[in-house]
């Protein structure tokens, strides 16, 4: 399951108010770079209304162009030195579906693959990720009409925190799962790499594309995924029944999620 995009989308991010820390999942399958037009191409931007340079946008996570390896990039911009908030690692399988988290912490930016952190940096400055005066918007797809954005996304989590690890488990516990992924880490101690270990790395035996929905459901309130108060952008291809906006995980929970 995943998404056919016909054009970028664009969602307000007035209630997710990200200032310095986030994490954001994506469950994506890409194709090879063969396939990309020749400028990056974004799976998730972070940015404001219009977007005519580097300085309109907080936030990246994207891949190269089809003259570049399979690169995963991940860059944030922070006050004094955004460029130094950058991380890339060339991990990209073709028609693989995976799960890959993007998590920043204070000045720390970190890559994800299934389980496994493949990259991370410490160098960058702990600063707001936002500097500017307008409202910013989240988008997923391409924003430069050069690139060709070839991957199939079937669900993106954003979330206005750094997930702790317990936290992160749980949701690729959760993601994997919902999309029928095998295990890549003895998560249950056995020392065997089977279906009882909960964190994915494979292949999704079929694909059946849905059309782009926003969807908000409460696996994770039910859950308990987190004991802090959160807001979450949820954007989830298997359940096309509704069209909500944010909502906002409570503290003590309640059946069923507050929605604003």
């Amino acid at each position: 399951m995943g998404i056919i995009f016909e054009s970028k989308a664009k969602f307000n991010y007035d209630l997710l108010n990200i200032e310095n820390d986030f994490t954001v999942i994506i469950v994506k399958k890409d194709y090879d770079k063969i396939y990309q037009g020749d400028s990056n191409s974004s799976y998730m931007l972070y940015a404001e209304s219009l977007v005519s340079s580097a300085d309109d946008y907080s936030f990246e996570i994207y891949r190269e162009g089809k003259t570049y390896p399979n690169k995963n990039k991940f860059i944030v911009k922070a006050t004094g030195a955004w460029t130094e908030d950058y991380i890339t690692k060339t991990n990209i399988v073709p028609n693989e579906v995976s799960i890959n988290t993007y998590r920043r912490s204070g000045k720390n930016t970190e890559l994800y693959k299934n389980n496994n952190k493949i990259s991370a940096s410490d160098i960058g400055t702990d600063g707001p990720v936002t500097n500017n005066v307008e409202s910013y918007k989240i988008r997923v797809g391409d924003t430069d009409p050069r690139g060709v954005l070839e991957a199939d996304l079937g669900e993106i989590i954003v979330l206005n925190k750094a997930l702790n690890e317990r936290e992160h488990t749980n949701i690729l516990s959760y993601l994997s799962r919902k999309w029928q992924l095998t295990g890549s880490v003895d998560s249950d101690g056995d020392n065997d790499f089977d279906s009882f270990d909960d964190f994915p790395s494979g292949l999704i035996t079929e694909f059946k594309p849905f059309l782009f929905n926003i969807v908000f459901e409460d696996e994770a309130e039910k859950g308990r995924v987190w004991n802090t108060p959160i807001s979450v952008l949820w954007v989830d291809t298997t359940n096309p029944r509704e069209i909500l906006g944010f909502f906002m995980f409570p503290k003590n929970p309640k059946p069923g999620p507050s929605r604003g």
